[in-house]
């Protein structure tokens, strides 16, 4: 799209709209990002909002905006390191408790059992050690 000067000179800034529209600079580049408003230009690196396009936009009302990982109940994921007296007493007042390592190690469980019920083949080949990659490494 080719755009002359006077057009580039009359584009608004990430500023300009914010104070337009009274929300934080951030919320607008995140918005622009995201292709929520209308009339967004990037040029050279540089977001410009087209004057008479960008006043369709509506701001995003504060606290609508969701933050972060969120489970589909609606309550927050928060990552944390605790002692065993600690974690006896937040399992005691009902939060839930996962091990990230625990979980993995589950995966690697269930990838296990599926290859291990795959065909005969590919069984022989890892007892021939074909799982090793340097088995012969130096031979």
């Amino acid at each position: 799209m080719e755009m002359s000067v006077e057009q580039l000179q009359a584009l608004l800034t990430v500023k300009q709209v914010a104070e337009q529209f009274g929300v934080p600079a951030r919320v607008v580049r995140k918005a622009a990002k995201a292709g929520e408003i209308p009339g967004h230009i990037e040029v050279l690196g540089k977001d410009g909002f087209d004057p008479d396009k960008v006043m369709s936009w509506t701001p995003p009302e504060p606290g609508t905006r969701v933050v972060g990982a969120k489970r589909d109940d609606g309550r927050q994921c928060y990552h944390g390191y605790f002692n065993e007296e600690e974690v006896a007493t937040l399992l005691a007042q009902g939060y839930e408790i996962i091990d990230p390592r625990v979980a993995a190690k589950e995966r690697r469980a269930a990838r296990k059992a599926a290859k291990a019920e795959g065909t005969p083949e590919d069984v022989g080949a890892e007892a021939e050690g074909d799982d090793n990659p340097f088995a012969d490494f130096g031979a």
